[in-house]
């Protein structure tokens, strides 16, 4: 019986055998393929699957440096996770607008969203520098997108939105009567005045600035000073006064109180601005029902009538 040899290798691994300049070459000296390093391809050239590229359109590659200018190394143009995808990498024109991406790199714009962008009004985008010409990159997380900023009276999310700022939902200048948050958002000497929602930019002065008028004043004028009308503050009338504050007392005495003046109903002194007797509120004046001295503005109490008065009764 004859027996084939014991040993039989295949062609492939006799056909190979490297070099030490990185070239191949079978058994008998003869180079089967480009290369098996980049050193044994010409220079500007690299071994790539055993073969030389340029990094020309088309060549296969690894990493965006291997191709030429202008090119980019991905899979198929549109294949997610570019040159990581299920396609062969190669050298390739970075992609349009609406062509799926991983990075900015294989987009002629950038990548934001999975997709290529060009920075033009409506686009998705990540941050201002995504956007072109005077166009800002707008909106919350992932949906922003690039949008000339609106003018006053413009509807809005966030600041950003603005030429001014948002408030309530709403763009703002900051010119006198427009809605704010606080005094930074008026313009020049304005100030934000007012309670929650309804606060305002204002030039008009703050309680305790000196005036001349009203006008002057977010609230009123009075002794050339302003007020708003809170409970102690000077006032010339009841209209001055806040809520259902009163003003009460003498001359320019008079003050903005929740206190009842002469003849209103009462249970006790705290309930008048003067003292309570008989249910009833007194300032003191003359014929006044008193107890004590002090209740009247005389300083003296007739203690026989029990009236305030200036003598002793007859």
């Amino acid at each position: 019986m004859k027996f084939s040899s014991p040993l039989i290798l295949s062609t492939a691994f006799l056909a190979v055998a490297p070099r030490a300049d990185g070239t191949t070459a079978n058994f008998r000296g003869r180079s089967l393929i480009d290369c098996a390093a980049d050193r044994a391809c010409p220079e500007g050239e690299y071994c790539q699957d055993l073969k030389c590229y340029d990094g020309s359109a088309g060549d296969k590659c690894l990493v965006d440096s291997e191709c030429q200018d202008g090119l980019v190394c991905m899979g198929l143009p549109g294949a997610f996770g570019d040159h990581l995808g299920p396609f062969e990498s190669k050298c390739y024109e970075p992609s349009e607008k609406g062509v799926p991406c991983s990075r900015d790199a294989v987009c002629i714009g950038y990548c934001n969203n999975g997709l290529c962008w060009d920075g033009v009004d409506g686009d998705s985008c990540a941050n201002d520098s995504d956007c072109q010409g005077d166009l800002n990159c707008v909106g919350a997380l992932a949906f922003k997108t690039c949008r000339d900023q609106e003018p006053e009276g413009g509807g809005c999310g966030t600041d950003e939105e603005c030429l001014g700022y948002c408030h309530n939902l709403k763009c703002w200048d900051g010119s006198d009567g427009d809605d704010c948050g606080n005094d930074s958002d008026c313009q020049g000497s304005l100030t934000c005045y007012g309670v929650g929602l309804s606060k305002k930019c204002t030039s008009k002065k703050e309680e305790g600035a000196q005036c001349g008028a009203d006008a002057d004043c977010i609230g009123y004028c009075h002794n050339l000073i302003c007020w708003d009308g809170s409970e102690g503050d000077s006032c010339g009338s009841d209209s001055d006064c806040a809520g259902s504050l009163t003003c009460q007392g003498f001359a320019l005495g008079k003050q903005c109180t929740s206190k009842k003046g002469e003849g209103g109903s009462c249970g006790a002194d705290s309930d008048c601005l003067g003292y309570c007797q008989h249910l009833r509120c007194y300032d003191g004046s003359r014929g006044d029902p008193c107890k004590h001295g002090s209740d009247c503005q005389s300083g003296r109490c007739e203690k026989r009538c029990r009236i305030c008065a200036k003598r002793e009764c007859k």
